[in-house]
């Protein structure tokens, strides 16, 4: 079949032919399925299907023997003091009452997707929920169809979706991870039972299309699926889907228009919303989701989101799916990662205009778009924003200690295993020794809290009216280099920390257009820091910026 809605539509046929094959007066031909699913756009799948904004415009076309239950969808859905369990059981339920209003002896199936794809965005079955479903289908003698055209064969990091949670259905719909995009072929999977019903009657599924059983996609097919199980990919799905996961979380869980990540293996959403408490969905005329989309296309940040919208309530809702190939490694993860940070916090600043404070007696307001802190487990930090108050420094010299930065978005390991620290931040440096940029703290273990003494501070600082590249180290006192620069006000600067021969080096990488790293400028060689390797030493990595005067103009 050439498409997941035939495959889908297929697997309908196939199961009212089940019942008529065993009873040909049999009355069942409604079909139950749950609000707010896509099922494909051909007239059978649109019927069962409930994407208001894509279902509402052919309604006087579409079959109307089909009703539709709740989603189990906690984020949304849980209530307030209910338990997991309980929700399941309330599905469970309700699904129940739907039987009994249509009558459970019309009703032919619950057909849904076990990983809801762009309709709810990767919304992932409850424990308990698909087996408490099945059961409810089963004692009213309906079948169970799972539509795994998006999420199955191999996408969640297992070959079936459902096998997260065992729970075998009686028919399958498979699609877009059959042949990978290299044909055009879907198809639905039939348990045995079905079969066999089917051959004590016309032994024959009363079905056909023009291009069924082509022998291009066939073949495509067949490869592909080779291809995924000798390099053992399905496994490389689930176990590079834990780090992508994380890093998702880890970089996206603080933006306050974050409603939610979620996800499985290489099938993962982030859904926006205007208040994170009420999760009340963005205005549509924003566009916000297919905005993400053209700014992931252009130029420097190249990217493809899979963008969507209606995960609210049909229409309203704005999200984008991550679906990698199997293939990816740890760094292709990153870099995925670091692209579609970049994405969203572009467009957030574009749709709040939001100004960074020019008055210098104002904080002095920096914004990290990237940082990358590299030890032995790789980091990776979220963009974000750091206000430094007047009054605020690193310095230390006979007579003088300062440590008064805000201290935020610290990076704390093992000294030894410290391998690279890369920022990505820009700013309106103002003031004489407006600073910016990211600073390093190594101490034993046991003395660790700030102030310390011993650190170095590299980034960009205003003094005689223009932005130089500043590098400050200090053993016992600090000491400071500058280089002149061409950065404007607002301009991305990116520096590196890194260990090198056994020594730390401080290096501006020059980027190209994609953001990937062509050149390494090296800036200086610090000596001293790594000498003191012991197991009981820390290096704490973490954000810089500060505004030493605020009454000082950067001429005075």
């Amino acid at each position: 079949m050439p498409k997941g809605s035939e495959a889908v539509e297929a697997a309908m046929k196939l199961d009212r032919q089940n019942f008529l094959e065993k009873d040909p007066g049999a009355p069942r031909s409604h079909f139950i399925d749950r609000q707010n699913p896509w099922h494909g756009c051909t007239m059978g799948a649109s019927a069962v299907g409930d994407l208001k904004a894509r279902k509402e415009p052919f309604l006087d076309v579409l079959a109307n023997n089909v009703s539709h239950v709740s989603p189990c969808h906690p984020y949304r859905d849980l209530e307030e003091g209910e338990t997991e369990e309980q929700y399941v059981i309330r599905l469970a339920k309700e699904l129940d009452d739907e039987f009994q209003r249509i009558g459970p002896e019309n009703v032919c199936a619950f057909i849904l997707e076990p990983m809801v794809g762009t309709a709810l965005g990767c919304v992932t079955a409850l424990p308990g929920y698909l087996a408490a479903i099945k059961a409810v289908c089963h004692r009213h003698g309906a079948l169970i169809i799972f539509n795994e055209v998006m999420c199955g064969l191999g996408r969640t990091g297992h070959m079936h979706a459902w096998q997260y949670d065992g729970v075998v259905p009686d028919i399958q719909a498979v699609g877009k991870g059959l042949d990978a995009g290299y044909g055009t072929i879907s198809a639905p999977l039939i348990h045995d039972h079905v079969i066999d019903g089917l051959k004590q009657g016309s032994a024959s599924f009363q079905h056909g299309q023009t291009y069924q059983c082509h022998p291009l996609n066939v073949v495509a097919a067949l490869e592909v699926q080779r291809i995924i199980q000798d390099g053992d990919l399905v496994r490389n799905a689930c176990l590079m889907g834990i780090l992508l996961g994380h890093l998702l979380h880890r970089v996206f869980d603080s933006h306050p228009n974050v409603g939610q990540v979620r996800g499985r293996g290489m099938f993962w959403y982030i859904e926006f919303v205007a208040d994170k408490a009420t999760k009340r969905p963005l205005d549509p005329k924003l566009n916000l989701a297919r905005r993400m989309r053209l700014r992931g296309l252009e130029k420097g940040y190249n990217i493809c989101l899979f963008p969507s919208t209606g995960c609210n309530d049909g229409w309203n809702g704005d999200h984008f799916l991550l679906a990698p190939p199997f293939t990816v490694t740890p760094p292709d993860v990153e870099e995925i990662i670091y692209r579609a940070s970049r994405v969203v916090y572009s467009v957030f600043e574009e749709v709040r205009a939001k100004a960074i404070p020019s008055d210098a007696k104002k904080a002095f307001v920096l914004y990290f778009s990237h940082a990358r802190m590299f030890t032995n487990e790789k980091k990776l930090t979220p963009p974000f924003t750091v206000e430094a108050g007047p009054g605020t420094d690193i310095w230390r010299k006979p007579g003088h200690d300062a440590w008064s930065i805000p201290d935020v978005h610290t990076v704390s390991d093992p000294l030894k295993s410290f391998v690279s620290a890369r920022v990505t931040f820009s700013a309106k440096w103002k003031n004489l020794y407006d600073k910016s940029g990211i600073v390093l703290a190594p101490s034993k273990a046991s003395e660790s809290a700030a102030p310390h003494s011993k650190w170095i501070k590299s980034g960009i600082e205003l003094y005689a009216g223009k932005p130089h590249l500043s590098i400050v180290a200090c053993d016992r006192f600090a000491d400071m280099s500058l280089y002149p620069v061409a950065a404007t006000e607002g301009q991305r600067i990116t520096l590196q920390v890194a260990k090198e021969g056994g020594n730390i080096w401080v290096f501006q990488p020059i980027l190209d257009d994609d953001g990937s790293v062509k050149e390494r400028m090296p800036l200086r060689e610090i000596c001293w820091i790594l000498c003191e390797e012991q197991d009981d030493w820390v290096l704490d990595v973490g954000a810089l910026a500060a505004r030493q005067d605020c009454g000082r103009s950067s001429e005075g």
